[in-house]
């Protein structure tokens, strides 16, 4: 489960978006996605630019929707163990935009694609548990009008997160046995990030009537925890990227380990990970073009690793921000 922590976007922003970044710019964004609250000053530096280009070229980046800066979170270390993606067929004389549009209003969703291929939609839920799950399905998403059938694949495993960069899911290195203890002072924190990820720690600190140092303390907690990271979320047709797919991928007698290992290594791969169902991996490729989709997925298909390899390609996005917290 992603979880993509994202300012509200309506339905078409992610692939139909058309700006033309300069290199200067890339590499503004390529430093908030590895640290989004990176000072102007380090980045100056790093960039070997003035602070007052960096600031010009931030704003920029921010007021024209290209990208914003945001609290990313972990679901599982906040106590969401009910993820799911859920593939879904719509009766066929119903619009896949109004149907879509009506899922994307469930409090659980909070990413969900228009694609080709056996199902029409999939749509990411995040659910306290499979108690919560079972309600999502029976009660909000197959009651939804057009639904014409809901297949959940339960999220078992996140194995991986990709180098392409616009899939801002933090993995941590370890995964503790129970969920972090968030203080409600914790959550008000996060929740003024997620809004802004570069409001200053004064500013919030002031905010709640704590201290600076509390808040530094508190966020330098979450984030080594691997709870929360600050990044910057783009669009990804912005970086040159105009093809993307979810992929149902079968293993048959390879070993789980082997294939994800292969998968991951395809340079397209974005996110991975292990599901229960018909498919035993699920993987989003974010590719150029078609042509670079046809030779990843040749690469699948022609591996002893892969018995079977399902492509559901993109036609529209929508993805909002969860308060998980």
């Amino acid at each position: 489960m992603r979880a993509r922590v994202a300012g509200d976007a309506p339905l078409s922003q992610a692939l139909l978006a058309d700006t033309n970044l300069s290199d200067f710019e890339l590499a503004v964004i390529r430093a908030l996605q590895e640290d989004g609250r990176r000072s102007y000053r380090q980045m100056a530096l790093d960039l070997d630019a003035t602070e007052k280009h960096v600031r010009s070229a931030v704003h920029r980046l921010l007021d024209s929707g290209v990208m914003e800066v945001t609290a990313v979170t972990f679901p599982p270390l906040l106590g969401y163990r009910g993820m799911a993606n859920v593939a879904v067929r719509v009766q066929p004389d119903r619009s896949l935009r109004e149907v879509a549009a009506a899922l994307a209003e469930i409090k659980a969703v909070d990413y969900l694609a228009i694609t080709t291929g056996s199902y029409d939609l999939f749509v990411d839920v995040v659910c306290r548990d499979r108690s919560e799950l079972l309600q999502c399905l029976d009660e909000q998403i197959r009651p939804v009008s057009g639904v014409a059938s809901a297949e959940a694949f339960p999220y078992l495993s996140f194995p991986y997160q990709g180098s392409r960069g616009v899939s801002p899911l933090v993995v941590p290195n370890h995964s503790p046995r129970r969920p972090i203890s968030l203080t409600e002072t914790d959550r008000q924190i996060v929740a003024e990030l997620t809004n802004d990820g570069r409001t200053s720690y004064k500013a919030i600190a002031a905010l709640l009537g704590i201290s600076e140092g509390q808040v530094r303390q508190r966020m330098k907690r979450l984030t080594k925890e691997g709870a929360v990271r600050i990044a910057a979320i783009v669009n990804p047709s912005t970086l040159g990227f105009d093809t993307m797919a979810w992929v149902g991928i079968r293993t048959g007698s390879a070993r789980l380990t082997d294939t994800t290992r292969m998968i991951t290594e395809l340079v397209s791969s974005t996110w991975v990970a292990t599901v229960a169902g018909k498919y035993q991996l699920l993987a989003e490729l974010l590719c150029v073009d078609e042509q670079e989709l046809s030779e990843e997925l040749d690469r699948m298909r022609t591996s002893k690793l892969v018995a079977g390899a399902e492509p559901f390609v993109y036609l529209d996005l929508h993805y909002k921000r969860l308060s998980l917290l």
